[in-house]
């Protein structure tokens, strides 16, 4: 038997060679199967990577043990300003604390936005790459708030982000 340390209430355990997740104040355990590693619980949310298929995948449990985000991701990074990025197939798209995909509308459909890459939203607004080699910025809802038009990007902080297009270094306002 191994036990980690308890966080908000939850411990991963691994008893007869299975991981569970263990309950602080009720007698009450969940098994999960395939499991390759976690991370502990954080604000709700514990981040497990489960073998499914022959593949190492990575989902989401929260704390009432449902999976909230499902195991087909490649990679799975830790929320920041509401969302996380989740990686697959070598494209990047975000993910809220509900399970639900950023998306964007096009013509009244929602469409998930699979990027070439991402940063982290930062007060509002995530800089991706919808090109191989152009930045923009996204909004929580997912729409463009500004073009894909930058060759390297920082995130906003004060309402600054510095932005670098044609070999020349700038700041832009959100």
């Amino acid at each position: 038997r191994f036990a980690e340390p308890f966080s908000e209430g939850r411990a991963f355990a691994r008893i007869k060679g299975e991981w569970v997740i263990v309950h602080k104040n009720r007698n009450k355990v969940l098994i999960i199967e395939n499991h390759i590693e976690h991370t502990p619980f954080r604000n709700g949310i514990a981040f497990v990577c489960k073998l499914v298929d022959g593949k190492e995948l990575w989902g989401a449990y929260d704390r009432k043990d449902d999976v909230i985000i499902p195991f087909k991701y490649d990679k799975i990074d830790g929320f920041i300003g509401g969302f996380a990025r989740i990686y697959h197939n070598d494209r990047v798209a975000f993910v809220n604390k509900r399970g639900d995909m950023l998306s964007r509308y096009y013509n009244g459909i929602p469409q998930i936005p699979w990027y070439f890459d991402a940063k982290d939203f930062s007060e509002g607004v995530a800089a991706v790459k919808v090109i191989p080699d152009k930045w923009g910025f996204v909004d929580i809802k997912g729409r463009i708030v500004i073009d894909f038009i930058f060759d390297e990007v920082d995130s906003f902080y004060h309402g600054l982000c510095s932005v670098r297009k044609d070999g020349m270094w700038g700041v832009v306002e959100s």
